[in-house]
C-alpha cells in the first residue's frame, strides 16, 4: 500500500513539475513576444505622431516662404498694407496655421492675421515714433479695436531677434504668443529674414502654429489601454521640457498617478541617453513603463522629441489572466488524472 502511494505521488509530482516547466516557459515566451509587439506599437505610434507634426511643420514653412517670396519681389520700400490679402489667404488655406505676420525692420511696423476659433482677425500695428504704437484690429473688414500701445515692437520679439541674429530661416523655441486679446497660447514660429540687394534687413516674415492642435491630436492616439504620447523640447542651455502630452494622469492596474511623475522620469532618461532615438524602460512607484523616442526630423527643426509610453500593466494584464486560466485547467487535469494514476501505480506495485 505504501509503495502504491509513493509511486502515485511520484507520478503526480512529475506531472506537476512538467506542467510548471511548460507554463513557465510558455509565460516567458508569450511575455517576450508581447513585449516585442508592444515595442512595435510604441514605435508605430511615434511614427504616426511624427508624420502629423511634420505635416504641420511643412505647412508652416511653406507659408513663411510664400511671404518671403512676395517681399523679395517688391521693389519699393514695403508697407504693411502690401500683405493684407496674402496673409488672409494663407490663413484661410492652411488650417494648421494660427498666425502669419510681416514685421518691417526699418520702422517696426507690423501686420498679422490671427485665427481664433472660426474667426479671422487682421491687425496692423504702426509705430508713432515716440515710443508708442497704434494698433488697429479688424474682423471681416470691420474695425473692432483701435488703441495706442507702448508695449509692442515686433523687433523685440523672440522670432525677430532669432531670425535677424541667425540671418537664415529659424524655428523659435516654444513661447507664449502675443494674441489680439493679450498673452495667448503656447506655440512656435518659423521666421525668415528678408534682405535687400544691398544686404540690409528689410523684414522678418513668420508663420506660427499653436500647440493646442498638437495636444488634441496626441490625446487621441491609442497606445495600449493607458499609454500616452509626450512631446519634449530640447532648449539651448536649459533643461529639456515637456511641451505637450496626451493626458494629465497615468493609469496603472492598482492606481492612477499624475503624469508629472512619469514625464520627469522620461525627460531624465532621454536626456541621459544622449541619443537621437532609442527605447526606454522606466521604473516608477506604480510599476514599469515601456517606451521609445524619436526626433521630429533629422534637422531638429523644431528641436522636438516624440516619446511614446505604455505601462507594463497593459502588457501583463492579458498574460496574467491567461496564466490563471491555465493554472485552473492544469489543476482540474491533475485531479482528473489522479484516478488513472492511482490505478497505474497499483498495477506497478503488484508482484
Amino acid at each position: 500500500m505504501r509503495l502504491r502511494v509513493q509511486i502515485a505521488l511520484m507520478m503526480i509530482g512529475v506531472l506537476l513539475g512538467t506542467t510548471a516547466i511548460i507554463l513557465g516557459l510558455s509565460y516567458i515566451q508569450v511575455r517576450e513576444n508581447l513585449e516585442s509587439i508592444s515595442r512595435s506599437n510604441i514605435s508605430l505610434s511615434g511614427a504616426l505622431v511624427r508624420r502629423y507634426v511634420q505635416s504641420e511643420i511643412d505647412s508652416v514653412e511653406h507659408a513663411a516662404q510664400l511671404l518671403s517670396s512676395r517681399l523679395q519681389r517688391l521693389r519699393n520700400e514695403p508697407t504693411t498694407e502690401d500683405f493684407e490679402e496674402l496673409l488672409k489667404d494663407l490663413i484661410k488655406s492652411n488650417t494648421q496655421l494660427t498666425f502669419a505676420s510681416v514685421s518691417l525692420s526699418k520702422n517696426g511696423d507690423y501686420t498679422h492675421v490671427e485665427r481664433r476659433g472660426q474667426d479671422l482677425y487682421y491687425q496692423i500695428c504702426k509705430q508713432n515714433g515716440n515710443g508708442t504704437a497704434t494698433r488697429r484690429t479688424y474682423k471681416s473688414n470691420i474695425l473692432v479695436l483701435a488703441e495706442a500701445s507702448a508695449d509692442y515692437d515686433p523687433r523685440k520679439r523672440p522670432f525677430f531677434r532669432a531670425a535677424s541674429v541667425a540671418k537664415k530661416p529659424v524655428w523659435t523655441q516654444t513661447y507664449t504668443f502675443r494674441s489680439i486679446e493679450g498673452p495667448g497660447e503656447l506655440g512656435v514660429t518659423h521666421a525668415i529674414p528678408v534682405y535687400s540687394s544691398a544686404g540690409a534687413l528689410r523684414a522678418v516674415v513668420t508663420a506660427d502654429v499653436s500647440l493646442e492642435d498638437l495636444r488634441s491630436f496626441i490625446s487621441t492616439v491609442k497606445l495600449g489601454d493607458n499609454g500616452q504620447i509626450l512631446i519634449l523640447e530640447r532648449r539651448e542651455n536649459e533643461a529639456m521640457r515637456v511641451i505637450a502630452r496626451g493626458s494629465d494622469a497615468f493609469n496603472f492596474a492598482t492606481k492612477t498617478i499624475s503624469s508629472d511623475d512619469v514625464t520627469s522620469e522620461a525627460v531624465d532618461s532621454v536626456a541621459k541617453t544622449g541619443d537621437t532615438a532609442g527605447t526606454l524602460n522606466l521604473e516608477v512607484s506604480s510599476g514599469r513603463i515601456l517606451g521609445g523616442f524619436v526626433p521630429v526630423n533629422q534637422q531638429f527643426n523644431p528641436n522636438w522629441i516624440i516619446v511614446s509610453l505604455m505601462p507594463e500593466d497593459d502588457l501583463l494584464r492579458g498574460i496574467n489572466q491567461t496564466l490563471i486560466t491555465l493554472l485552473i485547467v492544469a489543476g482540474i487535469a491533475l485531479v482528473l488524472s489522479f484516478l488513472p494514476t492511482s490505478g497505474l501505480a497499483s498495477k506497478m506495485a503488484r508482484p
